[in-house]
């Protein structure tokens, strides 16, 4: 009788949206299906981090929604990233309307970011413990790239809070973080859904999770800047093609609704990923099968 095959789970980027990644988790661990290897970037990171110390759902969950009901987080204001409704487009372009309204332009414009270094550590510092990553559970990755040479860098041994960080330092909204003579930032930059990580740990199946939205339909374009971003936003989603190519099943979740910033979401964004989850499990299970 063969072994169960190992289970590899890459938990992609995608700011809040990376909330459905603890629908997913819901979902794999009622059907006795907990991940062997988890490899994040971004907030799958910090999803990721913190299933991978603590296995367990329901207490995560709890200990996100009590996150969100903190005076820490009322403090740091990232309600301000909240989506206006009319605007639906990159990241970076949501970003951009956000701080051309009213003073706050010519402030930042100055900084190195919106967020200082002490917020993004207190922020992930409530979300995951003070440990080192190897002593994880589940064995973790977490992935960022290094802002001097564009290099993916993956952390497997270390501070946690601090490799956590810097996989969710995204440009422009948080500093990089300084790690061995190194200044590292948000993983989702160059492998939004890590895969190849996840099987390059062990994992006989890669499972991806992807809770970006698709490329949206091309709308008229308004000037030289919108079709940059156009461009800009093609070549992620070639980029993160190109990086589920190295998963089994990819878990798509539809988060088109649903701005990146918008932490009002959370339940929403949690039962995305249930469903997304439900809808793939016959496959996975499939996979299981055919792997034992």
């Amino acid at each position: 009788m063969h072994s169960e095959p190992t289970i590899g789970l890459a938990l992609g980027s995608g700011g809040v949206r990376g909330f459905a990644h603890l629908g997913v988790l819901e979902v794999l661990e009622r059907e006795g299906l907990t991940p062997d290897f988890i490899a994040g970037s971004s907030v799958g990171a910090a999803i990721g981090a913190m299933y991978a110390f603590r296995p367990k759902l329901v207490p995560n969950l709890t200990h996100v929604q009590n996150y969100l009901n903190s005076d820490l987080y009322d403090n740091t204001k990232l309600g301000y990233l909240k989506q206006s409704e009319e605007s639906r487009n990159t990241i970076y372009d949501k970003l951009r309307v956000r701080l051309a309204k009213g003073a706050v332009l010519a402030t930042s414009m100055a900084r190195e970011s919106l967020f200082d270094k002490q917020t993004l550590h207190g922020n992930v510092a409530f979300l995951v413990p003070p440990v080192n990553i190897e002593d994880a559970m589940i064995p973790l990755a977490v992935v960022c790239f290094d802002l001097d040479t564009g290099e993916e860098i993956v952390l497997e041994q270390g501070p946690l809070i601090e490799a956590v960080m810097a996989s969710c330092a995204i440009p422009g909204v948080f500093p990089a973080v300084e790690q061995g003579g190194r200044q590292l930032m948000d993983g989702g930059v160059v492998n939004p859904v890590p895969c190849d990580r996840v099987r390059a740990m062990g994992a006989d199946i890669v499972i991806g999770v992807d809770v970006t939205p698709q490329l949206p339909p091309l709308q008229v374009l308004n000037g030289s800047y919108e079709v940059a971003m156009r461009a800009a936003d093609i070549s992620k989603h070639r980029l993160k093609s190109l990086k589920l190519r190295a998963a089994d099943l990819v878990i798509q979740v539809d988060t088109s609704e649903v701005f990146w910033g918008d932490f009002t979401r959370f339940d929403e964004c949690v039962d995305k990923g249930r469903e997304a989850a439900e809808r793939a499990l016959p496959e996975i299970k499939q996979l299981v099968a055919v792997g034992t």
